[in-house]
C-alpha cells in the first residue's frame, strides 16, 4: 500500500535524493564518494551593468488641476513648461514654488468647453517660443 504517511518509504526516498542533491558527494549510507570535483557545479556571479533608477530631485507642485499632457525643456535649459487639458505653466528651474501661467482656457461654466491641449512643446533653438 502507498500512501503519505508511510514513513518507512519517506525515509529511504529522502536519503537517496539527499545525496543527488550535494552532487554525489556523499553515498546513501553516509560515506564519502570518490567522485570528482568536475561534477560539482557551482554559479558564476557576474557583472550585468549598471541599472537606471529615477530620483525625485525638486517637487513642482498644485499648479495644476487636470493630469499633465506633456512637459517640456526649453532651449536655454532655464524654464520648461507643463501643460494639462486646460492650461499651459512656465516653471523656472530655480523657482520651485511659483508657476508662470501662460495659457488659461477654463471657461466659466465647464459646458462651454469646445476645445482642449492635447500638447505644448518649446521651440527646440529659440527659447521664448512654444
Amino acid at each position: 500500500e502507498n500512501r503519505l504517511c508511510d514513513n518507512s518509504h519517506r525515509r529511504s526516498s529522502s536519503s537517496s535524493s539527499l545525496s543527488k542533491r550535494r552532487g554525489g558527494l556523499t553515498s546513501s549510507s553516509g560515506d564519502a564518494s570518490t567522485s570528482s570535483s568536475s561534477s560539482l557545479r557551482l554559479p558564476k556571479v557576474s557583472k550585468t551593468g549598471s541599472k537606471t533608477v529615477a530620483r525625485c530631485k525638486r517637487v513642482f507642485a498644485h499648479a495644476h488641476a487636470y493630469h499633465v499632457n506633456s512637459i517640456s525643456p526649453s532651449a536655454d535649459g532655464e524654464v520648461f513648461s507643463s501643460a494639462d487639458d486646460l492650461r499651459v505653466n512656465f516653471w523656472h528651474l530655480e523657482v520651485s514654488d511659483r508657476t508662470f501661467n501662460v495659457v488659461d482656457l477654463k471657461p466659466a461654466n465647464m459646458e462651454d468647453l469646445t476645445e482642449v491641449i492635447t500638447s505644448a512643446t518649446f521651440h527646440p533653438t529659440i527659447p521664448h517660443l512654444f
